[in-house]
């Protein structure tokens, strides 16, 4: 009797197999994708890219406010008068850091005119310059990710771990 298939031994070593291969990449799938650190880093390096871009479409400076007791920022305009508005559209409103991430550290230009109770701001000039600035980002399990904003071309440069901010 010449019977097709596969005997049961046969297809035990295969599920072993497969389970032991199972087993040694699904622990390796969370880290694949970028860290919510990491992507929140991504996003607020482009957003710094767009208010700089922005500047010079408008013609007019721009300040970019930061609180960092809420997790947020806001985008402002300067007005030919010198008060300072909100601005419209996907760059305007108050942008939250999510859950788990916030600022650890600022480093900005001093501002010595500056009100005592002024929040840290950066500003994007329309002739193309911004200010020189780090921005740490950290996250629950003490990760930290520095944002390094290059004032000639307004692109942050992103760097991991805990000597990122010197």
């Amino acid at each position: 009797m010449n019977e097709r298939g596969f005997t049961l031994l046969e297809l035990t070593v295969v599920v072993c197999l497969l389970v032991l291969l199972a087993g040694m990449v699904i622990p390796m799938l969370p880290g694949m994708g970028p860290s919510g650190l990491e992507r929140e880093g991504g996003r607020m390096a482009g957003f710094l890219r767009q208010l700089y871009n922005e500047a010079a479409l408008r013609g007019r400076p721009l300040q970019l406010e930061f609180d960092p007791v809420n997790g947020s920022y806001q985008a402002r305009v300067i007005k030919e008068d010198g008060t300072i508005g909100g601005l419209e559209g996907r760059l305007g409103g108050t942008h939250y850091l999510p859950d788990g991430i916030r600022f650890a550290e600022l480093k900005f230009p001093e501002r010595p005119d500056a009100p005592p109770d002024t929040l840290p701001y950066l500003l994007f000039l329309p002739g193309g310059w911004v200010d020189a600035a780090t921005i740490v980002l950290t996250d629950d399990a003490q990760r930290q990710l520095a944002l390094k904003l290059n004032p000639l071309t307004g692109i942050a440069k992103l760097e991991r771990g805990a000597n990122a901010a010197r």
